[in-house]
This record gives C-alpha cells, structure tokens and sequence, in this order.
C-alpha cells in the first residue's frame, strides 16, 4: 500500500451457510446503496477478472450474485473485494476501496451493519489507513482472517460487529459496558462497537486512539487479545462452531 494512500477496510467472517445467490444479491446492492458502487467493476470465480459489471445497476449485478455461490472476487480502479466459502470453518469476505473523505463514515456504518446482520457475522470491522499500519496487530485489520478468530484477536478496529461467540465469551452487559465510543445492538444480535467518533481518529490522533484500544483490551481481559508484543496466541479465545456440526 502507498505511504500516503487512504483505504476503508471491510472485513466479515462467518460460520452460517451465507453462499446463496440471495445473499449475494443483496450483499451486493448494499454495496452499491451505501457505498456508491465501490469495488463494483470486473468480477470473476478465478483471476484475471473478465466479466464486467455494467452500470452497477441492480440488474447488473445478477452476474456476480450468481458467481456468489463460488468464491467470488471483484475489483475495480478504487478498490477489490471477495468472498470465500469454507465448508468447515469460517467464510470471509474482505473488501477495500480508496476514500480521502471520512465524511462517508455514516455510510460506512450502514453497510458494516447491515453486511454484519445478513451475513450472520461472528465477527466483522472496519478500519480506515491513512499510509501504512502503526503496529504489526493493526496491519491484520486489513485482512482479518479465521485463524486470527481462533488465536485471538490481535487488536481492535475502529468499528466492529462482536457476534455470538464473543458475546457468549465476555456478555453483552460487559461488551456495553467497555469503554467504547458507542455500542449498538443490531437486529441478529451482534454488538456493534465503535472505538472513537471518527475513523480518521487512527491517523490524525495515533496515540489517542492507541490509548482507546489499550483501555478497551484492559477492560474486556488482555488474555483475549495477542497484541503487538507476541506470541500471537491469545491466553483465552472464543468457541466456534465449525458448519458442518451445527
């Protein structure tokens, strides 16, 4: 990533069964609601991407919502994004995009939200880069995976989706109670928690915002976060139900 380059990180992983042409579908049209088509370009089951979008109308994207069903990819001159299905453990599903305007960054709750309540997260975040990551733990907020999930989360993003397995971990009074900017109950019973009122708070007040971080991993137990200082294990992690034994 360029030094100076400003990217919005999307990341959700989760344990449903999510690969339906209607999830797709409408994972898609909130990608083109709230965040004016970003990503939304060329898209494919394998690289090079061929089969072109169109005008990111809703019609126009039946192609990729059928794709859905595989693992997709799809990019565009702004960003990139895919999705990929795991039988047994955790599907993800990442995303990116160029963005100089934090003033978006209402959109960017909508889609985190609703993305995080149609694709039954266990977790989800976003992360907004202004350059490069300020620590080896905040360079995984692009590109959070299900081996991250299982040995503990390495820190926390600007905003995040907690879903059952960690509201079973730390309870949803704890999680509310933490000392976040905001904490929101979404419609599938996920938590979403907000660490600062803006995401350029990461880039234009680092310590600040790395102090926030600290106060929220105090708060929730440092065992159930590896962090910058290693080893990249944490002490307690949730449970996760792979797909195939629910």
């Amino acid at each position: 990533m360029d030094s100076q380059e400003e990217r919005v990180f999307f990341n959700f992983l989760t344990n449903e069964d999510v690969s339906s042409k209607r999830h797709g579908a409408e994972f898609f049209e909130l990608v083109r609601s709230h965040l004016d088509g970003a990503t939304l370009g060329k898209y494919g089951v394998h690289e090079p991407l061929r089969s072109r979008l169109g005008d990111a109308d809703g019609a126009a994207l039946d192609g990729p919502a059928d794709a859905w069903e595989q693992n997709v990819f799809w990019q565009s001159p702004e960003g990139y994004g895919c999705a990929a299905h795991a039988p047994h453990w955790h599907t993800w599903v990442r995303m990116y995009f160029k963005s100089d305007n934090v003033a978006h960054s209402s959109n960017w709750v909508c889609f985190l939200q609703e993305a995080s309540t149609l694709l039954r997260v266990d977790h989800s975040s976003c992360h907004y880069f202004a350059g490069e990551p300020h620590t080896k733990s905040d360079e995984t907020l692009q590109g959070l995976t299900s081996h991250h999930l299982k040995v503990g989360l390495p820190t926390l993003a600007w905003a995040s989706c907690f879903g059952k397995p960690f509201t079973d971990l730390w309870g949803v009074d704890r999680l509310s109670e933490a000392p976040f900017e905001c904490v929101e109950a979404l419609p599938g019973g996920q938590l979403y928690c907000q660490l600062t009122e803006s995401p350029a708070d990461y880039n234009t007040n680092p310590e600040g915002f790395a102090r926030r971080q600290e106060r929220v991993t105090e708060f929730l137990g440092p065992e159930h976060f590896w962090g910058s200082r290693g080893p990249e294990r944490a002490e307690v992690v949730p449970e996760f139900v792979p797909q195939a034994r629910r």
